[in-house]
């Protein structure tokens, strides 16, 4: 770890440099591991030892911005001119409001002793519990258990100081039996949170269950989707409709529909900073206080989120969720997103199907044909099934989907009351708290070989 005494040394010396009329510096520094395995044997340990370091520097309105992984006094020093020369190229930013100036960020733990002290040994030792459930088996087994600290801090001329140390583990597991594959994954801050066990068995048990699968016509189904499922969906709608950007460009689906009925009351969606459930971080990469903000709530459109810049250009007040500078072209952007749960015993979700499909995850989604209305296309993967009576019958071959989701969250007819944290592009930063739910009339427009 670098530590917040040290990060401060070396920036907080700049931040006075003249010519400009402010300067931000923005650090992301990653010290951990990942353990690779396949066919049931770990093949891959790699260790990450990295600090990026970005400033951001604001010469009237013009804005410019430049990275380095050189923490030295002339590597810092020469990255700074360079986002200083790249600001006088450039035009001025329109509504700029400058730089924020601070809050106060209520402390929030996000770091584990016993996930920072683990080293490649103690992931081996877990990696292997998982490998003997497959192999006890008679299966095949590959994933990858990540673990480590990431330490963000953020400092601006103003006055913003805000360091956070965050540690974080991640599993994913895809057990292979035959042509049945199942699938699991677990992310948590905190290393006993993480079941090795009980993650390859629950992907054994899908990998075991998918052998011989069966073809379905394209048609409308109802739909059991396990808690993966939904994270990657609203993994999507939160990409095209709950951050600045697309509302900005007027091609979110919540533009035009605040406070109106977009969904099924059961379905309330937040981003939450604070909830342990998102892999938590308390402020964003300006150094402000996330704040909760609901994006649909009972149904009813909220949001969208909003950085410094974007709160003034839609009027609006910031809520903590800027990105780090170098991607600020995307505008503020949710990264802890909470799905409510729901009254429903998860252990009987399939009783509310009478003929469906049950689907354990998605993957290739696109979420570009219709941002507006919410259209996302994709495949099932790794544990799809036809069930009738509340029942599974037999597997099915991978299908194809392709459906509104505002349409899908308003035919919410059964939602589970356990919720899974699932991690996303953003990685080690925020993570998806999903429940299951089931959907009736669901639109499967094709299916695999």
């Amino acid at each position: 770890m670098i530590g917040r005494d040290k990060l401060a040394e070396l920036l907080l010396p700049l931040l006075g440099s003249g010519g400009a009329d402010g300067i931000e510096a923005v650090v992301i520094s990653f010290d951990g591991g990942l353990t690779r395995f396949a066919n049931n044997t770990i093949h891959q340990n790699v260790a990450t030892e990295n600090a990026e370091i970005s400033f951001r520097v604001d010469k009237g309105g013009r804005i410019g911005v430049a990275g380095t992984n050189d923490l030295t006094a002339d590597g810092l020093r020469s990255c700074l001119d360079g986002a200083l020369q790249i600001a006088d190229l450039l035009p001025p930013t329109p509504d700029w409001p400058g730089l924020p100036d601070p809050q106060a960020v209520e402390p929030l733990d996000t770091f584990d002793d016993s996930l920072a002290a683990l080293d490649p040994a103690g992931r081996a030792d877990r990696v292997k519990e998982a490998i003997a459930v497959a192999s006890g088996a008679g299966q095949v087994t590959a994933g990858a258990l990540k673990t480590g600290i990431t330490e963000v801090a953020v400092f601006n001329s103003k006055g913003v100081q805000q360091y956070q140390p965050l540690t974080a583990a991640s599993l994913t597991i895809v057990t292979q039996d035959g042509d049945g594959s199942g699938y699991s994954s677990d992310a948590s801050r905190r290393l006993e949170d993480i079941d090795m066990r009980s993650s390859a068995e629950k992907a054994s048990r899908k990998a075991a269950s998918s052998k011989n699968p069966r073809g379905l016509e394209p048609g409308t189904y109802d739909v059991l989707l396990e808690e993966e499922a939904v994270a990657g969906a609203v993994e999507w709608l939160n990409y095209i409709g709950f951050g600045s950007r697309s509302f900005e460009e007027q091609t979110s689906f919540l533009v035009d529909r605040q406070n109106e009925q977009i969904a099924g009351r059961q379905i309330s969606i937040c981003d939450d900073g604070r909830h342990k459930g998102t892999m938590p971080m308390p402020f964003d990469f300006e150094g402000m206080p996330k704040r909760r903000v609901a994006l649909i709530e009972k149904g009813v459109a909220g949001g969208p989120v909003h950085c410094t810049l974007s709160a003034v250009r839609a009027g609006a007040a910031g809520t903590g969720h800027a990105l780090p500078p170098e991607e600020m072209s995307e505008g503020a952007l949710p990264l802890n997103l909470v799905i409510d749960a729901g009254p429903d015993d998860p252990a009987g979700m399939l009783k509310h199907l009478e003929r469906g499909i049950l689907v354990t995850r998605f993957h290739y989604i696109n979420g570009y044909l219709d941002t507006r209305n919410a259209m996302l296309t994709g495949l099932t993967r790794d544990g799809t099934f036809w069930v009738e009576n509340g029942e599974i019958q037999y597997p099915l071959k991978q299908l194809r989907f392709t459906q509104n989701f505002l349409q899908a969250f308003s035919n919410v007819s059964a939602l589970g009351s356990a919720r899974s944290t699932i991690t996303s592009w953003w990685g080690d930063l925020g993570a998806i708290l999903a429940p299951s739910m089931v959907i009736r009339g669901f639109n499967i427009t094709g299916m695999t070989g």
